[in-house]
């Protein structure tokens, strides 16, 4: 009997068995973007009421100089354009006070790092947002007509845009992150409205690829600065009161711990690298206005006020 019904199987052919799918295979485009979004630093590093991220950093953004202008003769004024609209965007956020440094830029031929402490005691900020645009490279299009040339062709052209930004503590002036950025348009690829990354821009391909490319400026700034805590000068202290140059508008709130901080050591260029921060005592909040702040030293030893000073949220 067993040898008839092997005979009768192998005589047939069986229908296919169904696999069931992983997870990670039935996950819709929207579930894995909202898990990415979950995990992102500005998603686990809330700025909800209640959270020490909620602090607002002071944010300096400059202008974006374009490395080769004569790849811009079509967009007029883009250095400044630019820092204008991720300022928008960054403003939209909460998490920051924005600052226009848009008619300043860092000279590379000069000390970056004395230039991004000066230009941050000048507007009061916290972190400096320095970038250009590196490219933004067009390759026209054309129909190969062999011995009789080539002609253009219509609505093939290709163009390039690379971004670079470095993100800067306004303090020390180091560098905390470069991120670069770009991306490609195929098609109108020349920029024939009347206005500069506004108005009717945004509504061509050339401006909707500037836009995405601008939306993943703004995501990856927030994602390397949320989790980062509020820092300020310390601008007056006598005795136990110490005054700072962060108020309401930075989100502080009466009775809000900081800690004080000051770097010791001998800076080896004039702009603190090769000092060594320290901790030298902790502050509560007592007064809070638009743009400054009174707190009480805690504890009885007194740090020396001679040195420069600074608060910390953490």
């Amino acid at each position: 009997m067993f040898a008839v019904v092997s005979a009768m199987l192998t005589g047939c052919v069986l229908p296919p068995v169904a696999i069931a799918p992983a997870d990670e295979d039935r996950a819709s485009p929207e579930l894995v973007e909202r898990a990415r979004q979950a995990t992102r630093p500005s998603s686990v590093c809330s700025a909800s009421q209640g959270s020490p991220f909620a602090m607002r950093k002071k944010v300096l953004v400059l202008s974006m100089p374009v490395q080769r202008p004569i790849e811009a003769v079509d967009l007029p004024g883009i250095a400044q354009a630019w820092s204008l609209v991720l300022q928008q965007r960054l403003e939209g956020s909460d998490r920051f006070l924005v600052r226009n440094g848009s008619n300043h830029y860092i000279d590379r031929t000069g000390d970056v790092r004395k230039q991004v402490t000066s230009l941050a005691q000048l507007f009061d900020a916290q972190i400096v947002i320095a970038g250009q645009i590196g490219s933004l490279g067009m390759q026209p299009s054309r129909i190969n007509l062999g011995g009789l040339g080539s002609l253009p062709q219509p609505f093939g052209d290709r163009r390039v845009i690379e971004t670079e930004l470095e993100l800067f503590d306004g303090q020390t002036g180091a560098r905390l992150k470069q991120l670069n950025h770009n991306t490609e348009v195929r098609g109108a690829v020349v920029n024939h409205s009347g206005g500069i990354l506004r108005g009717d821009f945004f509504h061509s391909q050339l401006g909707a690829a500037v836009g995405k490319l601008l939306d993943r400026q703004f995501d990856d700034i927030q994602d390397e600065l949320a989790c980062l805590p509020l820092q300020a000068r310390i601008v007056r202290a006598q005795q136990k009161e110490v005054h700072i140059d962060a108020g309401f508008t930075s989100n502080i709130k009466l009775g809000d711990p900081l800690r004080i901080l000051q770097r010791e050591g001998f800076p080896s260029n004039g702009n603190g690298e090769g000092q060594v921060e320290k901790t030298v005592g902790n502050l509560v909040i007592k007064q809070v206005f638009p743009e400054s702040a009174v707190g009480q030293l805690e504890g009885e030893e007194q740090p020396d006020w001679r040195l420069n000073g600074f608060v910390r949220a953490w």
